[in-house]
């Protein structure tokens, strides 16, 4: 997808993230809802590189 911000265009780097539901179960404005979470893979984002600002950097 791409995309646009203050002037600069760029491509969208989407992941599909698996999420497994839990038991927790919540309420908020009278509303229940349950809690899910993120399903930890052997590969997730490891040594990803990030840019803020036009600076690179990285995530260990």
């Amino acid at each position: 997808m791409k995309l646009n911000y203050r002037g600069l265009s760029y491509e969208a780097n989407s992941q599909n993230i698996e999420i497994a539901q839990t038991e927790i179960n919540g309420k908020f404005r009278g509303l229940n809802y349950h809690i899910s979470r993120p399903v930890n893979s052997a590969g997730s984002s490891v040594g990803v590189t990030l840019k803020f600002r036009g600076v690179s950097y990285s995530k260990i």
